[in-house]
């Protein structure tokens, strides 16, 4: 489990020794005795039989970001805290929360069983390690998950930095997802990968109608968070329009081409079928990027890419 504790709380709300134990006595004790002595304060105490009686063990897996009793902003002019643990007013509150967690803007917070407050990204492993726990989702204010910043610089950096971790992790989650998603539909209709004919995918390809539009923009198989509507359907489809043919495979990516023989026994080789959908840059659309513009001139030509150079060669020769 990664663990980060609170940079402003390192004494865990722990400040006294319990009796019998002086500091002059854990000092004669050896490194593993002193480790082995439970420092807790009576309100922790009371955290931890709560706890115990819930049936709450350490949570083991996961990021987490100990934020208890860290202050925070929230409008440029509103400063407050996290409420601390070892606040004896908010104690039978934070007493019923212990062993809870709620999740608000993909921000999960939970109390421990020391009663400080915890929170993470919510990513699916981070939610699997507070069930596997014992934890139970519940009605609870989630910090930072609406615009709070934390004010220590050290702390709001390490919770940004954690928050960005999440946020890719969960990214790849759904990417997979959705390719998924993709693969299954390709496997029902029984397509296979295109392996021949001369084709180029489109997918993100920014492009305009005229130099002086507005540019658009390809949807791409996947961003991470959404497929592009009527996607997952056009798996396995091919359609054509003015000497260009397009088709979908089996990762939900779009390709084009010219509408060559070669092309077309290309995708009924490999089991697709004709059906209605958009074919890009056959109605005067034309990529913003040079280079791109380039590579589908040549794409459309339907020849190879040997072929083309010799053709370009012989030209410069004359």
């Amino acid at each position: 489990m990664s663990y980060i504790p609170s940079l402003e709380n390192s004494h865990n709300g722990n400040n006294e020794i319990p009796d019998g134990n002086s500091l002059q006595d854990l000092g004669q004790l050896t490194e593993e005795e002193v480790s082995a002595v439970s420092i807790q304060s009576p309100i922790e105490t009371q955290y931890r039989a709560e706890a115990e009686r819930k049936g709450i063990r350490p949570v083991e897996q996961g990021e987490w970001l100990d934020v208890d009793g860290v202050r925070y902003q929230l409008f440029a002019d509103v400063e407050s805290e996290v409420d601390p643990s070892t606040d004896e007013e908010n104690l039978e509150t934070r007493k019923r929360l212990v062993g809870t967690y709620d999740i608000n803007n993909s921000t999960v917070a939970y109390v421990r069983e020391d009663g400080r407050v915890i929170v993470g990204h919510a990513t699916l492993e981070n939610i699997q390690a507070l069930e596997n726990a014992g934890y139970r989702r519940g009605r609870m204010w989630v910090p930072f998950s609406n615009g709070e910043v934390p004010t220590d610089e050290k702390v709001r950096q390490a919770y940004l930095e954690m928050r960005e971790r999440g946020l890719e992790h969960n990214k790849r989650v759904r990417v997979k997802e959705h390719l998924d998603i993709y693969a299954s539909e390709a496997q029902r209709k029984n397509v296979r990968e295109v392996g021949e004919g001369i084709w180029m995918e489109v997918d993100g390809i920014e492009y305009t109608f005229s130099r002086t539009d507005r540019p658009s923009q390809i949807p791409s198989n996947t961003d991470g968070y959404n497929i592009p509507s009527e996607r997952v359907q056009q798996v396995g489809t091919f359609d054509s329009n003015n000497g260009m043919i397009a088709f979908v495979d089996s990762r939900g990516k779009l390709h084009v081409g010219a509408s060559t023989k070669e092309n077309y026994e290309a995708l009924m080789k490999a089991g697709y079928s004709r059906g209605s959908m958009w074919v890009p840059f056959s109605n005067g659309e034309s990529p913003t990027d040079e280079e791109t513009r380039q590579q589908l001139r040549d794409v459309c030509t339907g020849k190879p890419a040997e072929i083309l150079k010799a053709e370009r060669t012989a030209k410069l020769k004359r």
